[in-house]
């Protein structure tokens, strides 16, 4: 699905179920209800000014009267599904690159320790003699 024709909005009645995905641009042939803010407190008396403060109103969402039966609609933002997929797929790809990696940095250390621990001159992997590292006591371990 093209980033051009996806929708982002629906609107749904649930009396009649008269259903229409909008990206916003087609909604002049609906009726839009008027509706007023709402008020987020009460108001309050400043002493110092002698005024009175009144919180702003919040705003309410837009509502279209349904073309069929005449009930309220609200829109409604309708998810991009495929883009959360592509988004998933990219995390997972990022983890498993980072434990590819991190695999590779632990062999290379483990093969690099191995190889240092020589001292009969052999090459790693192959029998030979580990150094014997003293330990706190300094007795041959």
């Amino acid at each position: 699905m093209s980033e051009a024709s996806y929708k982002k909005f629906q609107l749904y009645c649930n009396n009649c179920h008269w259903k229409r995905l909008t990206d916003g641009g087609d909604i002049k042939d609906l009726y839009e209800i008027k509706t007023s803010p709402v008020p987020t407190g009460i108001p309050i008396f400043d002493p110092e000014t002698k005024k009175i403060i009144t919180p702003k109103p919040q705003s309410q969402k837009r509502k279209f009267r349904c073309p069929t039966c005449g009930f309220a609609i609200v829109p409604r933002v309708v998810p991009d599904y495929q883009k959360e997929a592509d988004a998933k797929l990219e995390i997972q790809d990022r983890a498993l690159k980072r434990k590819e990696l991190e695999e590779k940095i632990l062999k290379d250390r483990n093969r690099r320790s191995n190889e240092e621990d020589r001292i009969d001159g052999s090459e790693a992997g192959a029998e030979g003699r580990a150094i014997q590292r003293p330990d706190s006591f300094g007795n041959e371990g």
